[in-house]
């Protein structure tokens, strides 16, 4: 997998939750799937989800990415009509939409990407899926672009004012940042 210097830093990151406001064209979505790779390669049976504003917006946005960037070797089974990918360890990666938040219940969850979370509703993460996470202490990477202040702006700033604790990092980066990358090659961890 190839990242750029600051798809590196987040990448890298050993904070429980990630907060990530970048622009378009940034990468967001390749991150992501690496991201959702690396947590379900981490150990057997593990249940990691990409979250989208919409249930289609997932399927358009990442799901040719996920299938393409994931060794097929490490694929047991895709399902295309439910939009999942079980591996061979047992793990689940499974694309979601957050239109109606009462329907992500119910599920443990190891790790989870918000994808232009200022575009849900904010209980899709207080009420649900935050909970989901609790009994396996998962984490979450949040990523979007800038929209104002909003929930989004009000977790990446929080996350900003206590990175320094180690279970938040947060992360803005300028255009000037997303144009100017370098790519680096990185071993997915297995």
């Amino acid at each position: 997998m190839q990242l750029t210097k600051p798809q590196t830093e987040i990448f890298i990151s050993n904070a429980r939750f990630v907060s990530v406001v970048a622009g378009r064209r940034f990468g967001k979505t390749f991150l992501s799937t690496g991201a959702l790779l690396r947590a379900a390669v981490s150990g057997k049976n593990k249940n990691v989800w990409y979250v989208a504003p919409t249930y289609g917006s997932a399927k358009e946005i990442a799901w040719q990415m996920l299938i393409h960037t994931i060794p097929h070797e490490y694929i047991s089974k895709t399902n295309e009509s439910s939009l999942t990918l079980r591996l061979i360890n047992g793990s689940v990666i499974s694309l979601k939409g957050a239109e109606k938040p009462n329907n992500l219940r119910g599920r443990a969850l190891d790790f989870v990407v918000l994808d232009e979370f200022a575009d849900m509703r904010p209980e899709a993460w207080y009420e649900v899926i935050r909970p989901s996470l609790s009994d396996r202490k998962g984490g979450a990477l949040f990523i979007g672009t800038p929209k104002g202040r909003n929930h989004f702006y009000d977790l990446w700033a929080r996350a900003k004012m206590v990175q320094r604790i180690g279970s938040l990092f947060s992360i803005r980066l300028s255009m000037v940042a997303t144009y100017r990358r370098k790519r680096l090659t990185l071993p997915v961890k297995t």
